[in-house]
């Protein structure tokens, strides 16, 4: 009987699914030959900073028909066949394809350009045979574009990678997620043209909850510290038992398992957020769009030096161990929360605005990238 539900089951989400898909070409499809391919990752019911970034830029780009004359799908690698056809864990109408569905409906594009996140970089080679179909497809294509969405420059592959993906195409193009390694320097490093394209964090779908009508929980994100570049001997088990000790009337809540509506929901409860992650991440900016202080280590490959003079943002996880506690404690006045909260809400807003964001996105469109 449970096999027999199983299958049943099964064959509704497959139903569900090649309807959903049907109907997104039926409503999305443009009369034009040009593709604008995003591959996105294959876990379905997973969440994190990066998925939500690059669904974010593939969400607007899909709004800007008229700028780039351009039809707009998201896939899955090739040889990866998923039955689910969106992301479970937070809202979102983004409809993704198996590959061999793209190169179904869409034969042989005039010109076609595919986003690829920084970690997928290394499958695409000419010698690894998963990406056979990809390679015969656009054999026959006019103008192939390859675009890598850095969403994290720690964690790039390295150089012989990209060199690999110039064999694919020659058209090359980095995007990258944050002011800070958005640089000539960088350009010059990687070797392709390179255009700052953060994605947009507005204030406006979040829940902001004023002092008064918050609670007394500090959220954690789910990140161990990253001694590299940020040497420490002190664990963030040290930090969280030290707050818990000294702050008992706070509840402290690491994030972990949780869909991203409820995420939000908690974090517009909260008082404060501590990140242990970049620093300059989503739990850091996405606290403070929700009316939270939120507290970090300075990374000086996210955070803009206007972060460097903020209260809650330290020089490393040592001063953080030493002076949180404290720093709690004089905040958590209305007065003082109100104050600093503004004022950390206006720095993140200048850099996660809408505006800026859309306007980025023409710029590449336009071929108006800020280092060519």
């Amino acid at each position: 009987m449970t096999l027999q539900i199983n299958f049943l089951k099964k064959i509704k989400e497959l139903q569900k699914s090649i309807e959903a898909r049907k109907q997104y070409l039926k409503s999305n499809t443009k009369d034009t030959d040009n593709l604008i391919l995003f591959f996105v990752p294959s876990e379905t019911d997973h969440i994190s900073g990066g998925l939500l970034s690059i669904c974010s830029i593939l969400q607007e780009v899909n709004t800007l028909f008229e700028v780039h004359k351009s039809n707009v799908v998201a896939s899955f690698l090739p040889k990866k066949r998923k039955t689910a056809h969106t992301f479970s864990q937070f809202k979102n109408d983004i409809v993704v394809f198996n590959f061999s569905q793209i190169t179904t409906e869409f034969k042989k594009p005039k010109k076609l350009e595919i986003h690829i996140p920084d970690y997928m970089v290394p499958l695409f080679s000419l010698t690894n045979k998963k990406m056979a179909p990809l390679l015969q497809w656009i054999q026959n294509i006019e103008h192939v574009q390859i675009n890598i969405l850095n969403q994290n420059d720690l964690l790039m592959p390295s150089q012989n990678y990209i060199d690999a993906l110039k064999k694919i195409s020659k058209n090359l193009t980095m995007t990258v997620a944050h002011d800070n390694y958005a640089t000539q320097e960088k350009r010059d490093h990687y070797g392709i043209p390179l255009h700052l394209l953060q994605p947009w964090m507005s204030p406006t779908p979040y829940l902001f909850k004023a002092y008064e009508d918050k609670e007394n929980i500090i959220i954690v994100s789910p990140d161990e510290i990253d001694r590299v570049p940020n040497k420490t001997s002190v664990t963030k088990q040290e930090i969280l038992d030290q707050i818990a000790q000294k702050l008992p009337h706070y509840k402290i809540v690491v994030i972990s398992d949780m869909k991203y509506d409820t995420y939000k929901e908690l974090i517009a409860k909260a008082k404060f957020a501590i990140t242990f992650g970049e620093g300059l991440d989503n739990y850091f900016v996405e606290s403070i769009f929700s009316g939270c202080i939120s507290f970090a280590v300075y990374n000086a490959v996210f955070f803009t030096t206007e972060f460097q003079n903020s209260q809650t943002v330290y020089a490393n996880f040592d001063t953080l161990h030493h002076n949180i506690v404290t720093d709690i404690l004089v905040l958590d006045k209305k007065e003082a929360f109100e104050v600093y909260q503004k004022k950390q809400l206006k720095l993140v807003s200048d850099i996660y605005s809408y505006k800026r964001f859309k306007r980025k996105i023409k710029e590449y469109y336009q071929g108006d990238l800020d280092f060519k």
